[in-house]
């Protein structure tokens, strides 16, 4: 359940209840979530900026609007690379415990069906609905890349 909140410059976040026990806070933008880069363990930190400077290149690109979600006890940080004309990603960027990619089979089949085969001769690599790896190449990012500007089209 959303919980509608009036965003004025101020405030940017909107407080997002979940079904169950737990719920949290999305905020608009990237920020949140590199904040949250120095709180994750010294050798998660090089794979979270580089995640996070993919994202923003995506943004930059105009391919996504950022979000970052903060779930409860702010131990765990999402950052949400989204399709502008559906408020989806095909992946969200997790901070916890780690870095580590998680896949969105029904927003890739509405907006990128033909990268799926491409993203699943990764090693490791099943696109589901909310499939995680924690094998992120450069080759995987540079073909994400292409499957987020053919879906933006």
């Amino acid at each position: 359940m959303v919980v509608p909140q009036r965003v004025t410059p101020e405030r940017h976040e909107v407080t997002v209840e979940d079904r169950g026990k737990e719920s949290g806070t999305l905020y608009q933008g990237h920020e949140r979530f590199e904040a949250s880069i120095g709180q994750a363990d010294q050798q998660d930190q090089q794979p979270l900026r580089r995640l996070l400077e993919w994202a923003r290149k995506l943004e930059s690109d105009g391919l996504v609007s950022l979000a970052t979600y903060e779930g409860i006890g702010a131990k765990r940080f999402t950052l949400l690379p989204r399709l502008k004309h559906e408020k989806a990603g095909l992946v969200t960027i997790w901070n916890d415990g780690g870095a580590y990619l998680q896949f969105w089979r029904s927003v890739f089949e509405r907006n990128a069906q033909s990268f799926i085969d491409q993203i699943e001769k990764f090693p490791k690599i099943q696109i589901g609905q909310g499939n995680t790896t924690r094998e992120i190449s450069d080759e995987l990012l540079d073909t994400l890349t292409k499957a987020y500007q053919a879906a933006a089209k």
